[in-house]
């Protein structure tokens, strides 16, 4: 998305060794929105506990989740080769692109996480209410 906003187009995707980690990156995230989003979804609904703050933290969760996942693909690819040593890809290949998600996805992330947790909140104070 970050790619088509700054009018990049989509370069990343016609390089052939970035399309894995992309793709991958992508599965992870879903399927980490799959299983974490069923916990918040309980915990909120049946748990009773806090719809904004349980939505925001299971949202950073999937996202770094994702994010991690995604970054070892590269990582195991490239990175464990490295000549500066495997401390060094770590860094470049799971830490840098952690970082970064982090500071530009934190505002979307949490945007997101507080209409998630609303619309859940709504949800069960339907119920209740029949």
């Amino acid at each position: 998305m970050m790619v088509t906003i700054t009018g990049d187009s989509f370069w990343l995707f016609l390089e052939s060794k970035n399309r894995l980690n992309i793709i991958g990156g992508g599965i992870f995230v879903i399927l980490a929105a799959l299983f974490i989003g069923a916990y918040t979804g309980s915990s909120i609904l049946i748990g009773n506990k806090n719809a904004y703050w349980i939505s925001i933290r299971n949202s950073f969760y999937i996202l770094w989740l994702g994010t991690l996942l995604g970054a070892c693909i590269g990582f195991f690819q490239e990175g464990i080769h490295d000549s500066f040593g495997v401390a060094s890809a770590a860094d470049d290949y799971i830490l840098k692109p952690l970082s970064m998600v982090t500071m530009f996805g934190a505002i979307p992330t949490i945007i997101v996480a507080v209409i998630l947790g609303w619309s859940i909140k709504r949800k069960r104070a339907n119920k209740e209410s029949k």
